[in-house]
């Protein structure tokens, strides 16, 4: 964090002869160790911060993925929407759509009392004759009401936009035929509701 802080200050004061764009405030620590930044940031070194943010909420630098799936995941998908609205998502490189490449399993729905949610075990299998490159991403179209509650962001470049989505761990930059990953799917909403969905897989390290 502290590497973090000196990042973003070296950003902020760059700009200090620039038209102030964007306001940050960063807050590290707690009680008496709480300390907090304040600055702004012109246009352009905006879209920096938010790269640099970013990186630093991956578990792993070196994670190719968009998000990591770790415990981070929640500031990552608040941090996606936030950099989406914002326009700052570098456009130049979507996501490729490796959907009729991959079969996607899906079980059925276990209902965690203790968490009042639904859950449900999907499998992907590489049905293609070659090997597709990390990360891969499910997005999940759903019914109305319903939402994923384990999603790692929604869809920003690759249509149709403001999708849910989770990115399944790889322990390899490479999903080789006949390769199987799984995830879990977690569902929230209103009582009763019926949890209807379709699926569309992403890959690569472009933007989602």
């Amino acid at each position: 964090m502290k590497q973090f802080i000196e990042a973003v200050k070296t950003i902020v004061i760059a700009n200090q002869e620039t038209e102030p764009w964007l306001s940050l405030m960063v807050v590290a620590g707690s009680g008496p160790q709480q300390k907090t930044f304040l600055g702004s940031v012109s246009r352009q070194k905006a879209g920096e911060f938010f790269i640099l943010t970013r990186n630093a909420l991956r578990a792993d630098p070196k994670d190719i993925s968009i998000m990591n799936g770790a415990a981070n995941y929640g500031a990552m998908s608040v941090l996606q929407s936030f950099g989406c609205a914002l326009g700052l998502l570098p456009q130049t490189i979507p996501a490729k759509d490796v959907t009729n490449a991959v079969a996607v399993t899906r079980g059925g729905l276990r209902f965690n009392y203790q968490e009042h949610r639904f859950e449900s075990i999907v499998s992907l299998r590489n049905i293609s004759g070659e090997p597709i490159r990390a990360p891969i991403s499910l997005v999940v179209d759903l019914s109305q009401n319903i939402f994923l509650a384990n999603a790692h962001g929604r869809t920003c470049v690759t249509p149709p936009v403001g999708q849910e989505f989770i990115t399944i761990p790889i322990p390899t930059e490479l999903f080789k035929p006949g390769q199987i990953l799984e995830t879990i799917l977690v569902f929230t909403g209103p009582v009763g509701e019926d949890v209807e969905f379709t699926t569309k897989v992403l890959a690569t390290p472009g933007e989602r």
